[in-house]
């Protein structure tokens, strides 16, 4: 479903309606005030309804919500619950836009959930996969350091000299 938030003097109702119908899933840029845009409620699907673009505080595709949502699990921790949502979106609508981003973001928080687990190998590698996205991603020149250290250090530990001067 699609989401749309009134504005004040509507009371700043939050109507959960079926999907728009738009041309290419992409809301207008500035519709006039007094266009209307026609919606059916979740709860009447069969009723349609006329509602004023002016009225209009905000409009959530369901799409970007199963994005933002996305993010946030990433940001949370909650990483399997956020690779089902950034699946489904790689599946359903690859080419969304915001969608690489929140790939990233999700790459960033599991590199760090890795290395606080001590998975310094599989930490370094989802890095890798960062760096090959968005080489210049806040915080990765860190990370990738500190992950490269801890595996010197693993190898080292383990007399695996060779192994070490090839991270």
């Amino acid at each position: 479903f699609d989401r749309i938030t009134l504005n004040e003097a509507n009371e700043s109702a939050v109507l959960n309606i079926e999907p728009l119908d738009l041309p290419g899933r992409t809301l207008p840029e500035k519709p006039s005030a007094n266009s209307v845009l026609i919606v059916h409620l979740l709860e009447s699907p069969d009723d349609a309804y006329e509602v004023r673009w002016g009225s209009i505080e905000k409009v959530e595709l369901f799409e970007q919500m199963i994005l933002d949502e996305a993010i946030r699990l990433s940001r949370e921790g909650k990483l399997d619950e956020a690779y089902e949502h950034l699946s489904y979106m790689l599946e359903t609508y690859p080419d969304w836009p915001g969608l690489d981003e929140g790939i990233q973001i999700y790459l960033f928080e599991e590199a760090k959930s890795l290395y606080k687990k001590g998975e310094y190998d599989t930490s370094l590698s989802v890095l890798r996969d960062l760096f090959k996205k968005n080489p210049q991603w806040p915080g990765l020149e860190m990370a990738l350091g500190r992950s490269t250290e801890k595996m010197i250090e693993k190898y080292s530990e383990l007399k695996n000299y060779s192994a070490a001067r090839t991270i």
